[in-house]
């Protein structure tokens, strides 16, 4: 595997996916894999994944892109992650900040 395609998660990532659906983890990972492995991310930094780079990543059929990625948006829109900070108060925020569909493409702010 090429070290640039490596994707490196922290355990409370991995533990608030368990109850993610498929669709609902390719996004995370889409997102996941737009970071740079030491690059440092804030609240204010969105991850934009187009429905054309959806359908090529995950092999998706052009007819169900759209529709899958619906469903996965709207099964994170209210999903939390709870990430446990050095100083032991924990940090409770949402998946996805916003989103953005047109009626050719769909951009998710994750």
């Amino acid at each position: 595997m090429d070290s640039s395609s490596m994707v490196r998660k922290h355990n409370d990532i991995v533990e608030a996916c368990y109850d993610m659906t498929t669709p609902e983890l390719r996004l995370v990972y889409s997102c996941i894999s737009m970071i740079g492995f030491d690059e440092i991310i804030t609240e204010k930094q969105p991850f934009y994944v187009s429905a054309t780079d959806y359908m090529q990543a995950f092999d998706v059929d052009q007819s169900n892109v759209h529709r899958e990625i619906k469903k996965a948006v709207d099964g994170m829109w209210d999903r939390e992650i709870v990430i446990q900070r050095e100083d032991d108060k924990p940090l409770t925020c949402r998946w996805m900040g916003s989103n953005r569909r047109t009626p050719k493409s769909v951009e998710n702010a994750v």
